[in-house]
């Protein structure tokens, strides 16, 4: 069992994706390399990957990881919006460089869509308040802007804010900083906390630094072929470093 440092929450996302995801995030909490996780409710693991958790005790660790981008969506306003292809979630690209609210029938098929995801999760009798999302698209800020209040009106205490753990002044870096700083006022209007940082474990543990408060670290846990639990990080292959030896890393630094 490992320790971590008051503060620090490492965050197992995507869990119900699959059974090999589900299965590989419940023996991180139980040898104690993530501290929670966040399910995807609308996948088609998602049911049994729900029991699995109450059966091991983990009810209480499991927060809400809104999806729109992968698999099917739980309405069918969203599943003919523009989020959607044939009834598909696609990945929105289009939208990452956006900042303009959503047209009113956008805007109101995100919205039910949130609701249905968060009635689901609830239904389910998880109560964690912590959320964040596939792909990190509750930080676009077009979707901040509806979805946000949501989660605060259900009762959501903590949403994921966006990277900002070693930015320095580049182009791309100033518009990262200026991202989170505008997702960090719409989070405080609706009186959402978040971390004082945020990135992911594979990046932390390769480049350890101390940081003054709260730290939430991201990780994807799933097995190789080996059966090594790892952090994935290339997806294609489903490789990346052992869970095990970046959780000890944060560990000695935190």
């Amino acid at each position: 069992m490992i320790t971590f440092g008051a503060g620090t929450d490492i965050n197992a996302d995507d869990f119900g994706r699959n059974e090999q995801v589900a299965k590989a995030i419940l023996e991180c909490l139980r040898r104690g390399l993530v501290s929670r996780t966040t399910m995807m409710v609308g996948m088609p693991y998602a049911d049994e990957a729900a029991a699995m958790a109450k059966d091991a005790g983990f009810a209480g660790s499991i927060g809400l990881h809104l999806n729109f981008t992968e698999g099917k969506p739980l309405t069918p306003e969203m599943s003919e919006s523009r989020f959607c292809t044939d009834g598909e979630f696609n990945l929105m690209r289009d939208l990452r460089s956006k900042v303009r609210p959503f047209d009113r029938a956008t805007a109101s098929a995100l919205r039910a869509e949130t609701r249905a995801q968060v009635e689901k999760y609830l239904g389910y009798g998880f109560r964690l308040g912590h959320c964040d999302s596939h792909h990190h698209v509750h930080t676009w800020l077009p979707v901040a802007y509806e979805v946000l209040p949501i989660l605060a009106d259900y009762g959501f205490k903590t949403v994921r804010r966006p990277y900002n753990v070693g930015l320095g002044m580049s182009p791309r870096d100033i518009l990262r900083r200026v991202k989170s700083l505008a997702f960090s006022v719409l989070a405080s209007r609706v009186k959402l906390g978040t971390s004082d940082w945020f990135t992911g474990l594979a990046e932390f543990a390769e480049s350890p630094c101390g940081l003054s408060g709260s730290l939430e670290l991201m990780a994807h846990p799933d097995f190789d072929s080996s059966g090594t639990i790892v952090d994935v990080t290339d997806f294609d292959r489903g490789t990346g470093k052992p869970m095990e030896e970046s959780a000890r890393i944060v560990e000695a630094v935190r």
